[in-house]
């Protein structure tokens, strides 16, 4: 039933979502910090938190992703594998 995984394909959709996501979120806060007054310790802050969730948001969100696809990945090669022993092991009951 499930020898096929779509989410491979559905991933690079997730992340593209995801990454614009985060960097509204980030862009968002930096706005934030101007409607603040320039000089206020608030302000600074806001600048902070918008730089860390552009920066860093961005960063952990692809390592999410990308570990994903290894394991995706890890599975599809351990598929080709079990295909390739079945193979041979038909092979090696007809001999």
């Amino acid at each position: 039933m499930f020898k096929k995984l779509i989410m491979n394909q559905v991933l690079g959709v997730i992340w593209v979502i995801g990454t614009i996501s985060i960097t509204v979120a980030g862009i968002v806060a930096l706005g934030l910090a101007g409607e603040h007054n320039q000089r206020s310790i608030e302000s600074f802050r806001m600048v902070l938190y918008g730089l860390a969730v552009l920066v860093i948001g961005n960063l952990l969100w692809r390592l999410v992703c990308e570990s994903l696809v290894v394991l995706f990945k890890i599975h599809d090669f351990l598929s080709d594998i079990n295909e390739t022993l079945k193979v041979v092991a038909r092979q090696d009951s007809k001999v």
